[in-house]
């Protein structure tokens, strides 16, 4: 320390600092002023400091700091657009600094000094990632490089050597990816004095990053060395510590075969399933014995499909085998507690208090006022559209917008996307209202509620969440307790016809029905607690509650629409990315269909929209179940001999070994959850549908008929002829 009396300013650069190294300096030299110095060698050396005037020992990070004179930082995104304050994007350089290139190399030189391709300004590319703070302050977060992707997360590996270097016992720390960047790995050097075995070392690691870190960025393997590998320039070589972390055997496990219980066996089976992996150890790790983040969606299918209430949270998260059966018991035991607490007639009656002070129902109202829901969605633009240009109705929409300029703007955008008119009075004919369904009062202000409840006289329903793979506790606020928040309106200020979009799918709900049978119109479906596709489950509760409002006096109409699929009457109609053509696009990605005696029924979105349109307008004050399908189910391997007709390049196959080719994780979830892995059972019943029948009499139509010349469309939007 004598010797450094006169020392009055320490500049540090070369590397990353660590966090800790600034105390250590001022311990013995409490005076000193020590500024970090940083710049790629491309910038002449340096282009920014950051005075250190504070510890930084319990932080992830020293700031970069601020550009020096003559130097220019940008943080930009992959557009060239520069980032808003706190959002992370690539550090590129402009200024006197730079670097000509790179001597006898063109086409490095190319690739890193470019010119911006709206300021003409020439850039150097430098491949660190960071942000500026709104003080004009840099932090680097890491190298583009630096950054990998395992298991479905990108992981900044400079985050997981800041968390190890602050230990007081760590001397130098390196995060690399290893096996082929599907595992973590880390290599430490003690710091000296410490007298800590290695396997103690690594103890401690572990448990301290399991209180700082998310599970799935602590390193599988930690390995004490003497010295870290490092390159020419005196940097870790992290290429050479990848190789070397992959050579090393893994201390082999002590195997735990699962124990003896339901949730266990079941999970075994599966992860035997999915992995085929024949000795699963109750400390295996799903991702590091073959699992992926797609093979995660096929588990979460597999675990939904017998009756537990997965996420991909909980996979991801808590993806040692013991670890998930743990939480999928004590998830399990939490739902089956809430589910059971659930009464939809109670949720019914409370939704309906204001129902003795509002104004009776008035039969004679022939202009309507109509509130509507899910508006900007696929149906939901066509079901506007037609409303607007058929009828004479005036609407009330509830969107999630700012403004209601932001609104309407989200209208247009919809309709133009879907080639749907809307008129240009729009502002005249349509009122937005923000909010959101979940919400009490949908979200509403206590001003915009009570003209809705005042005003209108229909509501339709038609906003929901159809997640397939979502736990119902997810969709349960939208799809259920959103459903008690429209009748709580429809029964405040006026009784009000309640027009509810169901889906044609409550039928799975049904028990001993022959998939011959013929559903009638009035069937109504009352269980739901023990049903395992949630979405269905959330629809069959939200009908639950209607029924008990139909037997206080209130007016609800039911539509169940089959799966909706595109417009009938165009030859180059918009495509929705429905389950029904995610299958077709795995098939053709498969180059064959799974044979199947299945029968499905689809019905373009113009036939469902006008169905709901003439509802709105000839069945007001009525209380019935409609049938908004096909005139027929279509067997599955009838619809695809078309689809090879018409040219599509794709083949029967197996069921298994169609299987074996699938690639598409949606539909290998779909069909685990909803088939259970067997195309042999499920699919559509047939369904009456007289009261359809009536609503189309009232424009002279008929049921829609699904033939060949339907799915033209599908094949030329893909571009698959043989």
């Amino acid at each position: 320390a004598s010797k450094l009396k006169t020392l009055k300013s320490i500049f540090m650069s070369g590397d990353k600092i660590p966090t800790t190294l600034p105390d250590a300096i001022r311990k013995a030299h409490g005076s000193v002023k020590i500024v970090s110095m940083g710049g790629p060698t491309e910038t002449s050396i340096w282009c920014v400091e950051y005075p250190i005037t504070e510890s930084f020992a319990d932080k992830p990070r020293i700031p970069y700091g601020k550009p020096l004179a003559n130097h220019v930082i940008y943080i930009l995104n992959s557009r060239m657009e520069i980032c808003p304050d706190y959002t992370p994007g690539e550090m590129y350089i402009a200024g006197w600094g730079l670097a000509e290139g790179y001597c006898a190399d063109p086409d490095k030189t190319a690739a890193s000094f470019i010119t911006h391709p709206k300021t003409g300004k020439r850039l150097y590319k430098s491949g660190d990632i960071g942000f500026y703070t709104p003080d004009g302050i840099i932090e680097i977060l890491g190298r583009e490089d630096g950054q990998i992707k395992i298991n479905g997360y990108r992981i900044e590996l400079s985050e997981i050597e800041a968390a190890i270097e602050q230990m007081s016992f760590i001397r130098t720390v390196a995060a690399v990816p290893v096996h082929d960047r599907t595992t973590l790995a880390a290599a430490v050097t003690l710091a000296d004095g410490t007298g800590m075995t290695a396997e103690n070392a690594v103890e401690k690691i572990k448990k301290a990053l399991a209180e700082k870190l998310p599970a799935y960025m602590i390193p599988e393997n930690i390995r004490v060395m003497e010295k870290l590998p490092l390159s020419a320039n005196g940097k870790i070589n992290r290429k050479a510590l990848s190789a070397e972390l992959s050579n090393m055997d893994i201390p082999a496990k002590k195997t735990e075969k699962p124990l003896d219980t339901k949730i266990e066996q079941d999970l075994l089976e599966i992860w035997s399933d999915i992995l085929k992996h024949g000795n699963i150890s109750r400390s295996d790790n799903f991702f590091n014995i073959g699992g992926s983040s797609l093979s995660a969606i096929t588990l979460l299918s597999r675990l939904l499909a017998k009756g537990y209430p997965a996420t991909l949270e909980l996979i991801f998260n808590h993806s040692v085998f013991s670890d998930m059966a743990d939480c999928m018991d004590r998830t399990q035991a939490e739902q089956t507690a809430w589910i059971n607490s659930i009464n939809l007639d109670d949720m019914a009656t409370k939704a309906m208090h204001a129902m003795n002070e509002a104004l009776p129902f008035d039969p004679d109202i022939k202009k309507h006022r109509v509130f509507m829901t899910g508006a900007t969605g696929y149906l939901g633009t066509y079901i506007l559209s037609r409303l607007l240009k058929e009828t004479d109705c005036s609407m009330y929409l509830l969107v999630r917008a700012g403004t209601p300029a932001e609104g309407y703007e989200r209208l247009r955008r919809a309709a133009a996307d879907k080639n749907q008119p809307l008129p240009e009075n729009l502002e005249e004919r349509v009122k937005i209202f923000n909010g959101a369904m979940d919400r009490p009062h949908l979200g509403l202000n206590d001003d915009d509620y009570k003209v809705i409840s005042g005003e209108c006289d229909t509501i339709i329903h038609n906003a929901s969440i159809i997640n397939l793979m979502d736990p119902l506790s997810s969709i349960f606020p939208t799809n259920v307790q959103g459903v008690a928040n429209i009748l709580e309106l429809a029964t405040t200020g006026r009784i009000k016809q309640i027009n509810y979009i169901s889906t044609i799918a409550v039928h799975y709900g049904l028990e001993n029905v022959d998939l011959t049978a013929v559903i009638p119109e009035n069937t109504d479906i009352h269980r739901w607690r023990d049903l395992d596709l949630t979405y269905e489950q959330s629809k069959i509760m939200a009908e639950n509650i209607f029924y008990k409002a139909r037997k206080n006096g209130i007016p609800v109409n039911i539509l169940r629409p089959s799966s909706i699929t595109w417009e009938s009457g165009s030859s180059a109609p918009f495509i929705n990315n429905d389950a029904f053509v995610k299958f077709y696009k795995a098939c053709l990605a498969a180059g064959s269909y799974p044979e199947s005696p299945l029968k499905v029924n689809i019905v373009p979105v113009d036939y469902v929209a006008e169905c709901v349109s003439l509802a709105t307008v000839n069945r007001y004050g009525s209380s019935l179940n409609y049938h908004l399908v096909s005139k027929d189910s279509i067997g599955v391997n009838r619809i695809y001999s078309w689809l090879g007709e018409l040219g599509s390049n794709i083949g029967s196959q197996d069921f298994h070994g169609w299987l074996n080719d699938l690639s598409d994780s949606f539909v290998n979830g779909f069909i685990s959850l909803y088939f259970k892995n067997d195309l042999s059972d499920g699919g559509h019943y047939s369904y009456d549908c007289d009261e359809a029948r009536k609503l189309l009499d009232y424009r002279n139509l008929e049921p829609f008929n699904v033939t060949k010349s339907y799915f033209e469309p599908l094949v030329e939007k893909f571009n698959n002829r043989a």
